[in-house]
């Protein structure tokens, strides 16, 4: 995490078990970032994301029912 400035103010990370594919991985690393921003009363933040389908499926309109979609959903 870095201020608006660029100044690094924290970091955070995890390992899970059952993940089967970096998409997944990505969802789930999007959904803790939020929830880690949100927590500490953070009004914005850009969250970097390296996967497009991820993007996709958090703007997109059609929800996926799967393991993913579900993650996406939270």
């Amino acid at each position: 995490m870095r201020d608006d400035q660029g100044i690094f103010v924290g970091a955070s990370g995890e390992s899970w078990e059952g993940v089967v594919n970096p998409k997944e991985a990505e969802a789930i690393g999007v959904r803790e970032a939020l929830t880690w921003v949100i927590e500490r009363g953070i009004k914005a933040a850009i969250i970097q994301v390296d996967a497009l389908s991820v993007v996709q499926a958090i703007y997109g309109k059609k929800r996926e029912n799967s393991y993913f979609g579900s993650i996406i959903g939270d």
